[in-house]
């Protein structure tokens, strides 16, 4: 009803290359959650868009407490279900491609929050986020044009927060031996949007 195929950027039909490359689900939480019955519970969603209000908020703040963004007041937000089995996966990817020009901003910074259960074991369970970072020479600074990356493995345990940078960061979500949900977002860039003021907080809207 209410999930259909997920892609990079967006929704896909579910065809044999989306298939090989990703086997998940998704719903939005701005229209298809809402529209559907017995999707999600109205009063946690209404709190949950009150934190992101803070997060984004936290984010747009300079140096050294935030990050200094310039990021637009509308989001995109989603329910992501993998099934177990081992069939559920996400190839590895990066969030934003290309330029990827959007009428409301392009994507800055991803979002996760795991839904499942504070049990969660990626060695019994499967499911890990893995992050790819860029190898690093010894004084710290990037290797240029390395092609060795490392990586780290995150546990999707319930209510762990992940942010990244969407256009940089190359991730996967490995095979699922057990049903895996998180809720899936982006913060949009917006440069035309002043820099960070003393500004009345907005909760996040739709991207349209």
């Amino acid at each position: 009803g209410a999930f259909s195929a997920a892609a990079v950027g967006g929704r896909s039909e579910r065809t044999t290359l989306v298939k090989r490359t990703r086997v998940c689900d998704c719903c939005g939480l701005f229209d298809d959650a809402v529209a559907a019955v017995g999707i999600g519970d109205v009063a946690a969603r209404e709190e949950l868009f009150e934190r992101l209000a803070d997060l984004r908020e936290l984010l747009e703040t300079p140096l050294p407490i935030g990050l200094g963004l310039q990021l637009s007041d509308h989001m995109e937000l989603q329910y992501l279900r993998y099934p177990g089995g081992g069939d559920g996966f996400y190839g590895r990817h990066v969030d934003q491609q290309g330029d990827g020009s959007r009428d409301k901003g392009t994507r800055a910074i991803s979002l996760l929050v795991y839904l499942n259960d504070d049990s969660w074991d990626s060695a019994r369970d499967g499911g890990a986020l893995r992050a790819y970072l860029p190898s690093l020479k010894q004084d710290g600074s990037s290797s240029s044009g390395a092609t060795t990356r490392q990586h780290i493995d995150v546990d999707p345990r319930g209510g762990t927060l992940v942010l990244f940078d969407s256009k940089k960061l190359e991730h996967e979500a490995m095979p699922t031996k057990r049903e895996r949900w998180a809720l899936v977002g982006w913060f949009m860039q917006n440069t035309s949007k002043p820099l960070y003021r003393d500004r009345k907080r907005k909760k996040p809207k739709q991207r349209k």
